[in-house]
């Protein structure tokens, strides 16, 4: 199984750069915004990354880009 280091490294997210949100969530700055629309880089940490139950699903609330 998958841990949350291997899972970051395959987002290509450095988990030095994770802030946690809750117990099962950590948030980054989304590396996909600029491609998917958004004119200025994500310096708000709005890519949320699920290491809970719902393990290795992702979701950006600012652009949208989401997956497991």
């Amino acid at each position: 199984m998958m841990d949350v280091s291997q899972l970051l490294a395959r987002l290509g997210l450095d988990e030095a750069d994770g802030q946690p949100a809750g117990k099962d969530e950590l948030t980054f700055n989304c590396l996909w915004c600029e491609e998917n629309g958004e004119t200025t880089p994500d310096d708000k940490h709005k890519l949320y990354v699920n290491i809970g139950d719902k393990f290795g699903t992702y979701n950006c609330f600012r652009c949208g880009k989401s997956g497991t």
